[in-house]
């Protein structure tokens, strides 16, 4: 039996947590939208694009990122295809994430980012018609102001000629 006031090492308390896992949340036509933040390197203010002739519609540019060209998407575009409004608190979501032995960066544009919210995964649930008509949109969960879609940036990936595109699962 533990004294009382007794706190487990830290190396345990990960263990207890692992259902629970860490959003950044964003909106975009009075929708809420998510990205997992294991997945974000940095959130930084817009900054000036270079064109990419014969991309996807929603491909904006790309971006400098510390010396490295990443190709940026706009979200409001790749969901409600129309050009995302330039206010103070739209950014750029810088994203990292592993394809086989290689890493990709992608920005990612979205209007409104303003909080971390932890979710607990049992709350989370799939809907077969965005992941049909939109597979980056598969999960999504509720909190007391509503639904909040999970965008699966893994989803929307580099092709070998530069462009970007959206892959089914």
């Amino acid at each position: 039996m533990r004294p009382m006031g007794y706190r487990l090492p830290s190396r345990y308390l990960k263990y207890a947590d692992m259902t629970t896992r860490l959003y950044l949340l964003f909106s975009l036509n009075d929708e809420r939208f998510a990205v997992h933040t294991d997945c974000i390197t940095e959130v930084i203010p817009l900054v000036n694009l270079t064109n990419i002739p014969k991309t996807e519609h929603y491909v904006c540019g790309l971006m400098n990122y510390r010396g490295e060209s990443i190709p940026v998407i706009d979200a409001v575009k790749l969901l409600y295809n129309r050009d995302y409004h330039k206010k103070i608190c739209t950014r750029i979501i810088v994203l990292t994430f592993h394809q086989d032995e290689h890493t990709t960066r992608v920005g990612l544009i979205a209007e409104k980012v303003n909080m971390t919210k932890k979710i607990d995964s049992s709350l989370i649930s799939a809907h077969k018609m965005t992941q049909q008509h939109s597979p980056y949109l598969g999960e999504i969960f509720s909190d007391q102001q509503g639904d909040i879609q999970i965008i699966d940036i893994e989803k929307i990936i580099p092709s070998e000629s530069g462009c970007l595109k959206t892959v089914a699962s």
